[in-house]
């Protein structure tokens, strides 16, 4: 998957116009196409140790550099995107899965980049809060809090504390892409997605037991293909290129909205697949963090009458 929050939003521009209906639908797939990546990476965790499914995913994803031209961004850029988007990130999101973590909580947990994208904005680059933003990290604020105070968030508190980690690489990595300037994102994700594949192999013998990951490929059997395949192409490489386009058509407030469907999709997907329902307390924190997030990416804005042509 390319997780949502990663390369979205950050310095591109759109016309101030209202979304046409096959638009909407195209905003809702890409939804679908990120929130059921979560879904897909747990029928992979089953089977795969997670450092070496990030490894497989990003290798898949590294291939698409065969067509799609470089960005104009520098090699160290790139490498540092790498390295934070993708062997930091996920090489702390999928073991945090592996911990515990329901698919539809971390996609949740890991949309917290957002919030720590913002407040390193704020250290690092000296950008002033507004308001809304100060709401909306306030209220995810409390949702994190009753998400780990819950008793399900205790039993997996190591894989929460992963994927959280995973969000502030990703955030750190939102933060580089922005000082850097860059905003072709497709290019971005296949390009920086070179750097990540050794790192991952190498963590994967390193930290993972040998003994499971060669019996990883005996365990496999084709939906484990099928989900390294969707976590690479649909999930990374198709929706990145639908999301840039529908950005340059369209003002950051008219797109953002489709972003927080994401975790929404995911906790539908994955109580449908594995059977599990939200507990109460993971319900109510589930809707702090999203209203939270509703008020940190949708500015407020002024919608013209003309239709887009």
């Amino acid at each position: 998957m390319n997780s949502p929050p990663t390369l979205l939003g950050l310095g591109l521009s759109g016309g101030a116009v209202p979304m046409t209906m096959r638009h909407v639908g195209i905003g809702v797939l890409v939804a679908l196409l990120w929130g059921g990546a979560f879904v897909f990476a747990q029928v992979d965790l089953d089977a795969l140790r997670p450092l070496l499914f990030a490894c497989l995913r990003f290798m898949l994803v590294a291939l698409a550099a065969l067509l799609v031209a470089r960005p104009a961004l520098p090699w160290r850029v790139l490498a540092g995107l790498g390295l934070t988007l993708g062997v930091a990130q996920f090489g702390l999101l999928f073991p945090g899965m592996s911990e515990g973590v329901s698919p539809g909580v971390a996609s949740l947990l890991l949309h917290n980049q957002t919030f720590f994208t913002i407040g390193m904005g704020v250290i690092v680059l000296g950008e002033r809060l507004e308001a809304r933003q100060v709401v909306g990290m306030a209220l995810s604020a409390v949702g994190l809090a009753l998400l780990i105070g819950s008793r399900d968030g205790q039993a997996a508190l190591p894989g929460v504390m992963c994927v959280l980690g995973g969000a502030l690489a990703g955030a750190t990595g939102n933060l580089l892409l922005k000082r850097a300037g860059g905003s072709d994102i497709l290019a971005t994700v296949v390009w920086s997605a070179v750097f990540a594949p050794l790192p991952l192999l190498f963590m994967s013998f390193a930290f993972e037991e040998p003994a499971r990951i060669a019996a990883g490929p005996a365990a496999s059997d084709w939906s484990t293909a099928l989900a390294v395949v969707y976590a690479a192409i649909p999930s990374a490489v198709v929706a990145c290129a639908i999301w840039e386009r529908l950005s340059q058509l369209y003002a950051a407030g008219e797109v953002m909205p489709f972003f927080l469907l994401v975790p929404v999709v995911a906790l539908a997907i994955s109580a449908a697949s594995f059977g599990r329902s939200l507990t109460q307390a993971e319900a109510v924190a589930c809707a702090f963090t999203l209203l939270g997030l509703l008020c940190a990416i949708v500015p407020a804005r002024n919608r013209p009458a003309a239709a887009h042509p």
